[in-house]
């Protein structure tokens, strides 16, 4: 389920006002469920894909976003796979939680699990936005931001690039408002 979370507590649960919200702070969000094909489903609940799972996988979301492609001008595109038994998982978790920004869109394709992107308002406020199964986020290049898996470390993503040269984490001085790391199940 798609939700903005704010540090005082609220949740929207309209995805309209979801959209909107994001791009009042210049990013995209689209939803395009995923096919309930049986073997679409095995490949999304396997913890663990092998090269040829991967690329099965990343045919079949070719397939399903065919008329949403290429995305935003995305050139290339890879599939991320997170799970609990991911070898150095708390050092990709401490690399992504800190906020940051790219010279290049930063588009992602969520096709099982939950993620959690940390954004700033207009006002200098902070807000968090919960993606799942089926978003599709397209957060602009220089947008300040950040990126935590949550409690549950299990995520597959479509990930889309213009070019893997310019896909490097640009740090940013801004602190995360530890209140959505709580909303985030992160202690």
């Amino acid at each position: 389920m798609t939700r903005l979370l704010y540090p005082d507590g609220r949740i929207e649960l309209e995805r309209g006002t979801i959209e909107s919200s994001m791009e009042a702070v210049g990013a995209r969000l689209r939803l395009k469920q995923l096919p309930g094909e049986p073997g679409l489903a095995a490949l999304l609940d396997a913890p663990v894909l092998d090269q040829t799972g991967q690329d099965a996988l990343l045919g079949a979301i070719d397939a399903h976003l065919d008329e949403w492609l290429p995305i935003e001008g995305q050139t290339g595109h890879d599939l991320v796979v997170f799970h609990e038994n991911l070898p150095d998982l708390a050092e990709l978790r401490r690399k992504f939680l800190a906020f940051h920004s790219h010279v290049d869109d930063e588009v992602r394709y969520i096709v099982a699990g939950t993620g959690y992107f940390g954004f700033v308002a207009s006002d200098d406020s902070q807000f968090l936005l919960e993606v799942g199964a089926g978003d599709l986020l397209n957060v602009p290049r220089g947008a300040e931001h950040w990126f935590t898996l949550g409690a549950d470390s299990r995520l597959k993503a479509v990930r889309y690039f213009g070019s893997i040269s310019q896909w490097t984490a640009l740090p940013s001085s801004r602190k995360i408002n530890p209140a959505l790391l709580t909303l985030a199940g992160i202690e």
